[in-house]
């Protein structure tokens, strides 16, 4: 939800164990995605649309293994998805045309241009 929060995403946050729902869209939020979130195996909704965030999904992600929900358009993230984030448990995947995964391939294919399952 829009709260005004600025700066760069915390890396902190990834302490938060039993963190199930992460949603800090449409906010002033900087600087890439933090590698340590990879821990949060419990997360499973991940919503940071609509902040000049940059950089890739990291491979750490991948260790997100309930995530289910994974929001990242109108951001500055570009480049590939790692494989391994595509897991069996991602339902949605939200992001703009200049990412590259296996998740949208799968969108594509079915007709619904950026939005995974």
């Amino acid at each position: 939800p829009v709260s005004g929060f600025t700066g760069q995403l915390p890396a902190s946050l990834g302490n938060l164990k039993n963190l199930v729902q992460l949603e800090v869209f449409s906010n002033r939020l900087t600087d890439s995605l933090p590698t340590e979130w990879g821990a949060l195996d419990k997360l499973q909704t991940l919503d940071i649309e609509y902040n000049p965030i940059d950089g890739s999904v990291p491979v750490e992600y991948s260790g997100m293994t309930s995530l289910r929900e994974f929001y990242l358009s109108n951001t500055g993230i570009e480049g590939a998805v790692p494989e391994e984030v595509c897991a069996d448990s991602l339902q949605f995947f939200v992001v703009d045309c200049n990412v590259v995964c296996t998740c949208c391939s799968r969108c594509v294919e079915e007709g619904t241009s950026g939005r995974a399952r």
